[in-house]
């Protein structure tokens, strides 16, 4: 009996497939104390529920030689959580492909990174949920993160919203840049707190939020304590969620990552506090919508 020629070329394909598949993920993450070996725990649950093959997990003590045969011939893909996972897989020169959350520039043949940034579509989705009549949003940045900002710019353009950006390489630039716009900022503007440590101390949060508070301006961060003084929602990382969306990454790059250039990625779900107080000052309504997307309500 003959097959027609698509059947057997469909075969073909779900073998090919199959076989990606049956190539172990090697998972590298650092000892670390708590609360941060909680991250890490969370973030390997999460890969467990997305990505079903097979995988080999070991955890990376800091400055740690890793053995060159780490890698088996059948390897298909290496993830490294965090800086020192990935400085140490670095050293070995992995030929498959890498995924990794490391926030240092490590080199890799081919790195698919996921940034713990929002994802742009779902950070204007959540803005507009809480304040719709934003026109403008003003941030302060660092030079690094100047391909990001111009992803959540290209976002925000396709919606009708402008971006203005002060750039600020240390604290003292940041607090000038801050000044700038909180001078220029009205009802319709919203300050965005990205994170970054070296640009935001105590006394510039503070002087941030008052200024807000007084003027009813909004104010939206990447840092949940920020919520907890004023400003109205913060968005900071699901590690569980995080998780999931690297196993997705590995399930994407057995099959078909070899080709591809390195990437980045950004995260798509995040965990949202929300301060209500902040809420009425400003004189928003927070509808049931918003109120149940939040995962904490101060």
């Amino acid at each position: 009996m003959k097959y027609p020629t698509w059947f057997a070329l469909i075969s073909i394909a779900l073998l090919a497939a199959g076989q990606a598949l049956a190539q172990p993920a090697l998972i590298l993450y650092p000892v670390a104390r708590e609360p941060y070996a909680g991250i890490y725990r969370d973030t390997l649950a999460g890969i467990e529920q997305s990505y079903k093959g097979d995988s080999r997990s070991l955890a990376v003590q800091p400055g740690q030689d890793l053995a060159p045969g780490l890698f088996a011939d059948d390897a298909g893909v290496a993830v490294a959580l965090g800086d020192g996972a990935a400085r140490a897989l670095s050293a070995l020169r992995p030929l498959v492909p890498v995924i990794t959350t490391a926030t240092e520039d490590i080199p890799f043949q081919r790195r698919h990174r996921l940034a713990y940034y929002p994802d742009p579509p779902m950070l204007l989705a959540q803005l507009r949920r809480f304040q719709p009549r934003v026109q403008r949003v003003k941030l302060v940045a660092a030079p690094e993160v100047g391909d990001y900002v111009a992803l959540v710019r290209q976002e925000m353009a396709a919606a009708g919203l402008g971006l203005d950006v002060c750039d600020a390489d240390g604290l003292k630039a940041a607090a000038e840049c801050y000044r700038q716009l909180l001078s220029q900022a009205s009802a319709t503007d919203a300050i965005w707190l990205l994170q970054g440590g070296k640009l935001l101390e105590p006394a510039l949060l503070s002087y941030i939020l008052d200024v807000a508070w007084r003027r009813q301006l909004l104010v939206f961060s990447s840092n949940p304590s920020h919520a907890g003084r004023g400003a109205l929602f913060a968005l900071y990382p699901d590690n569980e969620a995080a998780g999931r969306q690297i196993g997705s990454l590995i399930n994407e790059c057995l099959r078909r990552c070899n080709g591809e250039p390195s990437r980045v990625s950004y995260l798509r779900e995040m965990k949202l506090v929300l301060n209500e107080r902040t809420g009425r000052h400003l004189g928003l309504t927070i509808s049931p919508d918003a109120r149940k997307n939040a995962d904490l309500i101060l």
